[in-house]
Protein backbone atom coordinates (compact mmCIF):
# COMPACT_ATOMS: atom_id res chain seq x y z
CA UNK A 1 0.00 0.00 0.00
CA UNK A 2 1.37 3.39 -1.03
CA UNK A 3 1.03 6.03 1.65
CA UNK A 4 0.85 9.65 0.50
CA UNK A 5 1.60 12.73 2.57
CA UNK A 6 -0.21 16.05 2.39
CA UNK A 7 2.38 18.81 2.03
CA UNK A 8 0.22 21.91 1.52
CA UNK A 9 -3.48 22.80 1.48
CA UNK A 10 -4.28 25.89 -0.58
CA UNK A 11 -7.67 27.55 -0.17
CA UNK A 12 -8.37 29.07 -3.60
CA UNK A 13 -10.64 32.11 -3.77
CA UNK A 14 -11.81 34.50 -6.43
CA UNK A 15 -9.80 37.65 -5.71
CA UNK A 16 -12.64 39.86 -6.98
CA UNK A 17 -15.59 38.43 -5.07
CA UNK A 18 -13.77 36.80 -2.14
CA UNK A 19 -15.72 33.58 -2.68
CA UNK A 20 -14.08 30.17 -2.96
CA UNK A 21 -13.26 29.11 -6.50
CA UNK A 22 -15.87 27.10 -8.34
CA UNK A 23 -15.23 23.31 -8.26
CA UNK A 24 -15.51 23.37 -12.05
CA UNK A 25 -12.58 25.75 -12.46
CA UNK A 26 -9.61 24.07 -14.12
CA UNK A 27 -6.42 24.69 -12.13
CA UNK A 28 -2.96 24.03 -13.55
CA UNK A 29 -0.19 23.72 -11.00
CA UNK A 30 3.59 23.52 -11.37
CA UNK A 31 6.07 23.08 -8.52
CA UNK A 32 9.70 24.02 -9.12
CA UNK A 33 9.01 24.14 -12.85
CA UNK A 34 7.45 20.67 -13.09
CA UNK A 35 3.75 19.92 -13.62
CA UNK A 36 2.13 18.78 -10.40
CA UNK A 37 -0.94 16.56 -10.05
CA UNK A 38 -2.65 18.42 -7.23
CA UNK A 39 -5.89 17.15 -5.71
CA UNK A 40 -9.08 19.27 -5.56
CA UNK A 41 -11.06 18.97 -2.32
CA UNK A 42 -14.41 20.24 -1.12
CA UNK A 43 -14.52 23.79 0.16
CA UNK A 44 -12.25 25.19 -2.56
CA UNK A 45 -9.02 23.51 -1.48
CA UNK A 46 -6.15 22.44 -3.73
CA UNK A 47 -3.94 19.88 -1.99
CA UNK A 48 -0.28 19.31 -2.88
CA UNK A 49 1.11 15.91 -2.02
CA UNK A 50 4.51 14.35 -1.29
CA UNK A 51 6.74 17.42 -1.63
CA UNK A 52 10.29 17.02 -0.37
CA UNK A 53 11.23 18.96 2.76
CA UNK A 54 12.54 22.44 1.98
CA UNK A 55 11.51 25.50 0.00
CA UNK A 56 9.50 25.22 -3.20
CA UNK A 57 8.07 27.61 -5.79
CA UNK A 58 4.53 26.86 -6.97
CA UNK A 59 2.77 28.49 -9.91
CA UNK A 60 -1.03 28.33 -10.23
CA UNK A 61 -2.86 29.02 -13.50
CA UNK A 62 -6.59 29.34 -14.09
CA UNK A 63 -8.45 30.83 -17.07
CA UNK A 64 -9.66 34.37 -16.34
CA UNK A 65 -7.07 34.98 -13.60
CA UNK A 66 -3.47 36.15 -13.45
CA UNK A 67 -0.85 33.49 -12.75
CA UNK A 68 -0.10 33.25 -9.04
CA UNK A 69 3.42 32.44 -7.80
CA UNK A 70 3.95 31.44 -4.18
CA UNK A 71 6.74 30.17 -1.98
CA UNK A 72 6.16 27.05 0.09
CA UNK A 73 8.35 25.96 3.00
CA UNK A 74 7.63 22.27 3.58
CA UNK A 75 8.85 20.26 6.53
CA UNK A 76 8.60 19.68 10.24
CA UNK A 77 5.60 17.41 9.91
CA UNK A 78 3.15 20.34 9.66
CA UNK A 79 0.85 20.87 6.70
CA UNK A 80 1.32 24.27 5.10
CA UNK A 81 -2.08 26.01 4.85
CA UNK A 82 -2.54 29.14 2.74
CA UNK A 83 -5.47 31.17 1.42
CA UNK A 84 -4.80 32.26 -2.17
CA UNK A 85 -6.87 35.06 -3.71
CA UNK A 86 -6.50 34.73 -7.49
CA UNK A 87 -6.45 38.12 -9.17
CA UNK A 88 -8.76 38.72 -12.16
CA UNK A 89 -7.02 38.73 -15.53
CA UNK A 90 -7.88 38.75 -19.21
CA UNK A 91 -11.30 37.26 -19.86
CA UNK A 92 -12.60 37.65 -16.31
CA UNK A 93 -16.42 38.16 -16.34
CA UNK A 94 -16.68 41.45 -14.46
CA UNK A 95 -20.31 42.32 -13.61
CA UNK A 96 -22.13 45.37 -14.94
CA UNK A 97 -21.57 48.32 -12.62
CA UNK A 98 -18.04 47.30 -11.62
CA UNK A 99 -15.62 50.12 -10.80
CA UNK A 100 -11.96 50.25 -11.81
CA UNK A 101 -9.17 52.47 -10.50
CA UNK A 102 -5.90 52.76 -12.40
CA UNK A 103 -3.54 53.92 -9.68
CA UNK A 104 -0.10 55.31 -10.56
CA UNK A 105 2.63 55.35 -7.93
CA UNK A 106 5.62 55.57 -10.32
CA UNK A 107 7.38 52.84 -8.35
CA UNK A 108 7.50 49.35 -9.92
CA UNK A 109 6.73 46.11 -8.11
CA UNK A 110 5.15 47.91 -5.15
CA UNK A 111 2.64 46.09 -2.96
CA UNK A 112 -0.79 47.64 -2.46
CA UNK A 113 -3.80 46.50 -0.47
CA UNK A 114 -7.22 47.58 -1.72
CA UNK A 115 -9.75 47.68 1.12
CA UNK A 116 -13.48 48.27 1.44
CA UNK A 117 -16.58 47.12 3.26
CA UNK A 118 -18.12 43.90 2.01
CA UNK A 119 -21.58 42.33 2.23
CA UNK A 120 -20.87 41.72 5.92
CA UNK A 121 -19.75 44.60 8.13
CA UNK A 122 -17.04 43.48 10.57
CA UNK A 123 -16.12 45.60 13.59
CA UNK A 124 -13.98 45.09 16.67
CA UNK A 125 -14.24 45.59 20.39
CA UNK A 126 -11.62 47.82 22.03
CA UNK A 127 -8.16 46.39 21.31
CA UNK A 128 -4.69 46.91 22.74
CA UNK A 129 -1.30 46.83 21.06
CA UNK A 130 0.27 43.39 21.33
CA UNK A 131 -2.98 41.42 21.30
CA UNK A 132 -3.58 38.44 19.03
CA UNK A 133 -6.96 37.37 20.46
CA UNK A 134 -9.79 39.70 19.43
CA UNK A 135 -13.53 40.04 19.86
CA UNK A 136 -15.26 40.86 16.58
CA UNK A 137 -18.86 41.61 15.62
CA UNK A 138 -20.31 40.68 12.22
CA UNK A 139 -23.42 42.38 10.83
CA UNK A 140 -24.67 39.99 8.18
CA UNK A 141 -24.07 36.31 7.32
CA UNK A 142 -20.59 35.66 8.69
CA UNK A 143 -20.12 32.65 6.39
CA UNK A 144 -19.59 35.17 3.58
CA UNK A 145 -16.50 36.60 5.28
CA UNK A 146 -13.25 35.50 3.59
CA UNK A 147 -11.51 33.86 6.58
CA UNK A 148 -8.63 33.23 6.69
CA UNK A 149 -7.92 36.52 4.96
CA UNK A 150 -6.24 39.91 5.23
CA UNK A 151 -8.10 42.85 6.78
CA UNK A 152 -7.24 46.46 7.51
CA UNK A 153 -8.31 48.25 10.67
CA UNK A 154 -10.18 51.15 9.11
CA UNK A 155 -8.98 54.01 11.33
CA UNK A 156 -6.69 55.86 8.90
CA UNK A 157 -4.48 57.36 11.63
CA UNK A 158 -3.58 53.89 12.91
CA UNK A 159 -4.05 51.85 9.73
CA UNK A 160 -2.92 48.29 10.23
CA UNK A 161 -3.06 45.18 8.07
CA UNK A 162 -3.72 41.89 9.86
CA UNK A 163 -4.11 38.29 8.78
CA UNK A 164 -7.35 37.13 10.36
CA UNK A 165 -6.77 33.43 10.83
CA UNK A 166 -10.06 32.32 12.40
CA UNK A 167 -13.29 33.49 14.03
CA UNK A 168 -15.83 31.32 15.83
CA UNK A 169 -19.61 31.72 16.12
CA UNK A 170 -19.25 33.96 19.20
CA UNK A 171 -16.92 36.39 17.38
CA UNK A 172 -13.78 35.27 19.21
CA UNK A 173 -11.02 35.69 16.62
CA UNK A 174 -7.28 35.24 16.22
CA UNK A 175 -4.77 37.15 14.12
CA UNK A 176 -1.37 35.81 13.09
CA UNK A 177 0.78 38.53 14.67
CA UNK A 178 0.45 40.91 17.64
CA UNK A 179 -1.32 44.19 16.88
CA UNK A 180 0.98 47.18 16.42
CA UNK A 181 -1.56 49.69 17.72
CA UNK A 182 -4.68 50.04 19.86
CA UNK A 183 -8.03 50.47 18.08
CA UNK A 184 -11.26 51.93 19.43
CA UNK A 185 -14.39 49.88 19.89
CA UNK A 186 -16.45 49.83 16.70
CA UNK A 187 -13.47 50.16 14.36
CA UNK A 188 -14.34 48.47 11.09
CA UNK A 189 -12.12 45.77 9.61
CA UNK A 190 -12.05 46.12 5.83
CA UNK A 191 -11.36 43.08 3.67
CA UNK A 192 -8.08 43.70 1.82
CA UNK A 193 -6.95 42.41 -1.57
CA UNK A 194 -3.31 42.46 -2.65
CA UNK A 195 -2.12 44.14 -5.85
CA UNK A 196 1.32 44.87 -7.33
CA UNK A 197 2.29 47.81 -9.53
CA UNK A 198 3.74 46.90 -12.93
CA UNK A 199 7.11 47.92 -14.44
CA UNK A 200 5.78 51.46 -14.94
CA UNK A 201 4.41 51.79 -11.41
CA UNK A 202 0.73 51.30 -12.29
CA UNK A 203 -1.88 48.96 -10.84
CA UNK A 204 -5.49 48.42 -11.87
CA UNK A 205 -7.74 47.90 -8.86
CA UNK A 206 -11.21 46.44 -9.42
CA UNK A 207 -14.34 46.55 -7.25
CA UNK A 208 -17.85 45.07 -7.65
CA UNK A 209 -19.53 48.48 -7.26
CA UNK A 210 -18.74 52.16 -6.87
CA UNK A 211 -18.30 53.73 -3.42
CA UNK A 212 -15.64 54.59 -0.88
CA UNK A 213 -12.42 52.55 -0.95
CA UNK A 214 -9.15 52.66 0.95
CA UNK A 215 -5.73 51.76 -0.44
CA UNK A 216 -2.93 50.83 1.95
CA UNK A 217 0.73 51.08 0.91
CA UNK A 218 3.29 50.69 3.67
CA UNK A 219 1.92 52.86 6.45
CA UNK A 220 0.07 55.28 4.17
CA UNK A 221 -3.63 55.17 3.36
CA UNK A 222 -5.41 56.70 0.39
CA UNK A 223 -9.18 57.14 0.68
CA UNK A 224 -11.17 57.90 -2.45
CA UNK A 225 -14.72 57.72 -3.77
CA UNK A 226 -15.11 55.56 -6.87
CA UNK A 227 -17.64 56.09 -9.64
CA UNK A 228 -18.91 53.31 -11.91
CA UNK A 229 -16.58 52.57 -14.82
CA UNK A 230 -12.90 53.48 -15.05
CA UNK A 231 -10.91 56.31 -13.54
CA UNK A 232 -7.27 57.23 -13.03
CA UNK A 233 -5.42 58.60 -10.04
CA UNK A 234 -1.79 59.34 -9.15
CA UNK A 235 -0.59 58.89 -5.57
CA UNK A 236 2.67 59.29 -3.70
CA UNK A 237 2.40 57.27 -0.44
CA UNK A 238 3.63 59.18 2.57
CA UNK A 239 3.10 62.55 0.91
CA UNK A 240 0.18 64.69 2.03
Amino acid sequence: MIRRTVSAALLLRDGFTGRTLSPGSVIKCAVDGERCQAVRKQGGYLVLMDLAAGEHTAVLQCAGYLDETLRLDVGGGAVRELAIDLRPGRGYPFPAGAAFLELTLKTPDTELWACRSGMVKLTSAQTKAGETELQLFARGPRELLPIPGYYMFGDAKEAELVLLREMDSSGAARVDAPLHAAHARGTELLFARRFLTDAEGRAELSFPTDGKVSVLCGGSVLETELKPGRQELSWTPGKK
